[in-house]
């Protein structure tokens, strides 16, 4: 059957492109460079076989693509070229839904000659077990796989550059994933993947999207190569048999909650990370070990309540610690802080009741409200020139301190900041403090 739709002519100059509509579908027709005009082009549904195609374009820009399938097989065949009205149009991609929903399909091979994969394609193809994946493929769309519930196995070609949004979403039996290629891998891309133990992001891979790999409960192994530059926003949240992992040094960038409730991580290695976002670590209450190399802040919330921590050295490309960051680390004993630093936020270390000592380095200015508040085992407290504002309650209820040396570089010190400091005999003000707050040293 041939349903055939006449093209207009395209009028104005620098056209690159005309929309054609038949019924309720829209076809894109290319025009080359946009500098010759469309005249007479067709665009038309050509069914073979199993398939319904769409054509069009003319002269070197035709085209052809799987529009649907209407076969009733377990497997198929995409035919290289379509002819229409004595005209080749070669087959270059898999159209939106040509598959979706299609419970009779247990096996796809998708050639060589196929670029594109486009969203929701096979959606729902829930008898779907196999799929290969060839060499020329450069991009999977969005939701292209997503609840293809007995899929195991996915090897992506080196050609990919793009996998698309939500793409292998809810494949709850794909066990295997092969990256060859990849680019940038889409937010929920293998989201509750629930099968998959193990993943290597190869090199070719720049950036892991939102939610890319969230819940995917059965994964304890990640291993991410250098060439990845940012981690997004709740990438590996739920990952709950995630025992450690590596950061290389080329990550710039790690978003928020990245690592949230990843309960069995015990080792955290970051050689890069730069910005690392809220919640970074949050909940990952096993998490001992912390290593960092090239990061460049620390966002608030990052290491919450992570109490098997027990040393920790700051590095010094760090200039900011923000709120809460490693809020209720109790099993911190060591604090090492770095060259760099110029902000510690607010209840950053607050309940970090096993640290004996710290000494800020000249490069910190400010030191924020409730910042070291009840670390109980606090006893000595270094502050050098170059600090100017200890926020309040900073050091409040530290109970083991017993003197502090506040510098002359000092001009604030806030409401409460010694609070409930039961032992503090000795503070050696050395001049510069223009303001003291209310209660400064109340219960002292």
């Amino acid at each position: 059957m041939k349903k055939k739709v006449k093209a207009f002519k395209a009028v104005a100059a620098g056209v690159t492109a005309v929309t054609m509509l038949s019924g309720n579908v829209v076809v894109p027709l290319p025009v080359g460079d946009g500098t010759a005009f469309l005249a007479e082009a067709e665009a038309a549904y050509q069914t073979v076989g199993d398939f319904e195609f769409y054509v069009g374009g003319s002269g070197t820009n035709k085209y052809a693509y799987v529009y649907k399938f209407k076969g009733t097989g377990s497997t198929f065949e995409i035919p290289e070229s379509v002819e229409y009205n004595n005209e080749v149009y070669p087959v270059t991609y898999i159209y939106s839904s040509a598959f979706s929903g299609n419970t009779t399909i247990t096996s796809a091979v998708i050639p060589s000659f196929i670029t594109k994969i486009e969203g929701w394609a096979f959606q729902g193809c829930t008898n779907l077990e196999t799929v290969t994946l060839s060499s020329g493929l450069t991009s999977i769309g969005s939701s292209a796989f997503n609840g293809c519930t007995k899929l195991s196995e996915i090897t992506v070609p080196a050609t990919v550059t793009s996998i698309g949004s939500n793409a292998f979403q809810n494949c709850t039996s794909l066990a295997t994933v092969t990256l060859q290629g990849g680019g940038t891998i889409g937010d929920s891309a293998f989201r509750n993947c629930t099968a998959l133990g193990s993943i290597e992001i190869p090199s070719t891979v720049t950036q892991i999207d939102g939610n890319a790999f969230r819940d995917c409960i059965a994964l304890v192994d990640v291993t991410l190569q250098s060439g990845l530059t940012s981690i997004g926003n709740y990438a590996f949240y739920g990952c709950n048999k995630l025992p450690s992992i590596t950061v290389p040094a080329t990550v710039t960038s790690m978003g928020s909650c990245a690592f949230q409730n990843c309960t069995a991580l015990t080792t955290a290695n970051l050689q890069g990370g730069g910005a690392l976002g809220y919640s970074l670590f949050n909940g990952c209450n096993n998490l001992a070990t912390v290593t960092m190399g090239n990061v460049t802040s620390i966002g608030s919330s990052a290491f919450y309540d992570c109490k098997k921590i027990t040393a920790l050295t700051i590095p010094d490309t760090v200039t900011k610690i923000d709120s809460n960051a490693f809020y209720n680390c109790s099993g911190l004993t060591t604090l090492n802080l770095g060259s760099g630093l110029a902000t510690i936020g607010s209840s950053a270390f607050y309940g970090c009741s096993g640290i004996t000592g710290v000494t800020l380095p000249d490069s910190v200015t400010s030191v924020g409200d409730s910042a070291f508040q009840n670390c109980t085992a606090l006893a000595t407290v270094t502050m050098k020139d170059g600090l100017t504002s200890i926020g309040r309650y900073a050091f409040g209820g530290c109970t083991a301190l017993t003197g502090v040396t506040i510098p002359a570089t000092v001009t604030s010190l806030g409401n409460r900041a010694f609070d409930a400091c039961t032992n503090l005999q000795n503070v050696n003000m050395q001049g510069g403090i223009t303001t003291i707050g209310e209660y400064a040293f109340n219960d002292c």
